[in-house]
């Protein structure tokens, strides 16, 4: 019953991934900009990936002050649910920490994982859109990420870390309401 209801999920997400790339090439995935507080969003969301963790630890390093920014609820929650879905296929076993910061005029959100790291073939096109096998769907999840980052007027970054484990950065933009 586990790896059925894992098969379910991992299938809801590629089909929600699969919407948002066509949504997005036909100009119907527009960013609906609203006050968004990402620290909350961020607790929350940590907390939906740890009922599906199964070895790792999910951690969330939030400000004590809340961050709140213009930007789209669903945009947001898309990304860091892609980020959190790869690092938790990377890393099986260990920590995955996130890290929410403000950064002269920008909001980082980072997203580290204990795993292998990137292979060089990888990181050198982190985000480029490839469905590989029954077993992950992180690449197509990784390049709507992209896209929706992009959308809000960010960036995604990817990048091994020195000790091991890959990182993954979105940055937004604090804009005017």
């Amino acid at each position: 019953l586990q790896y059925i209801e894992q098969s379910v999920h991992r299938l809801e997400r590629i089909n929600m991934n699969l919407q948002d790339i066509s949504r997005c090439a036909a100009g119907q995935l527009i960013p609906a900009w609203q006050p968004v507080c990402l620290s909350e969003a961020c607790r929350q969301l940590c907390e939906q990936a740890a009922l599906f963790a199964q070895g790792q630890n999910l951690r969330c390093r939030l400000p004590k002050k809340a961050v709140i920014v213009p930007s789209d609820p669903y945009f947001f929650d898309r990304i860091l649910l892609n980020l959190l879905t790869n690092a938790m296929q990377a890393c099986p076993e260990g920590n995955i920490t996130v890290t929410l910061k403000s950064d002269a005029g920008w909001v980082l959100v980072a997203v580290d994982d204990q795993g292998p790291g990137l292979p060089p073939q990888r990181l050198a096109a982190p985000f480029e859109p490839v469905y590989r096998s029954q077993t992950s769907c992180g690449q197509l999840g990784l390049y709507v990420s992209h896209l929706l980052a992009e959308q809000l007027g960010g960036s995604l970054q990817a990048e091994n870390l020195p000790a091991g484990g890959a990182r993954l950065v979105l940055r937004l933009p604090v804009r005017d309401e």
